[in-house]
């Protein structure tokens, strides 16, 4: 049995396509249908930071033992929250919740990040169901380039969705719709796939 736990926060969860559930949940029923004894666990909480992750991952993680481990978290450590002088979680701290993370899980789990998708800005500076949060696109960029770098240095498996979504890919500026969840989900089944780390039945 290949167990796969996904990791973040409400992109992850789904947010922003209630008809399909966002990208997790796409992967999760194609899998039951179509590959052999392989299960796909959702393991996303809205508003998550690598910090808030870092303090419930063992537990979780310990509880299912995953083949695969697939986290995808920084777009809300990055975040301007209140004021626009620093990020919720800075680069420094992200990087250290990237390393505890990384070094819970790789003795008996296959990792693997994904890296942060882009936001409309218009739309998310701030956002308007929470007047205190700001994000941005260069933020974001910047978060990206820990993730990617701390993955290089260590070997880590990564799924690139930078140039994935567009504007009209986003349902609210911040999460995507249920085209920009599809599109993330077939770039992780693609990767999985190729990489042989699933096989259809």
């Amino acid at each position: 049995m290949v167990r796969i736990c996904i990791w973040g926060s409400s992109i992850a969860k789904g947010a922003g396509d209630p008809f399909r559930g966002g990208w997790v949940e796409r992967l999760r029923n194609d899998f039951d249908k179509n590959m052999n004894d392989v299960s796909v666990y959702n393991l996303g909480i809205s508003g998550n930071t690598s910090d808030l992750l870092v303090k419930r991952f063992n537990v979780e993680y310990d509880a299912r033992l995953p083949s695969i481990v697939i986290i995808g978290i920084g777009l809300n450590d990055s975040a301007f929250f209140g004021k626009r002088t620093k990020p919720w979680v800075n680069l420094t701290k992200y990087e250290k919740n990237l390393y505890k993370l990384y070094n819970k899980a790789k003795k008996k789990s296959k990792v693997i990040f994904v890296t942060l998708t882009p936001v409309d800005e218009s739309k998310t500076m701030p956002i308007p169901w929470r007047e205190e949060l700001y994000y941005s696109n260069d933020m974001i960029s910047k978060y990206n380039e820990k993730l990617k770098l701390f993955c290089e240095k260590n070997s880590v498996s990564i799924i690139n969705l930078e140039g994935l979504l567009t504007k009209k890919d986003m349902m609210d500026g911040l999460h995507p719709n249920s085209d920009g969840h599809r599109k993330i989900y077939v770039i992780v089944k693609k990767f999985l796939i190729d990489n042989k780390l699933v096989h259809k039945i």
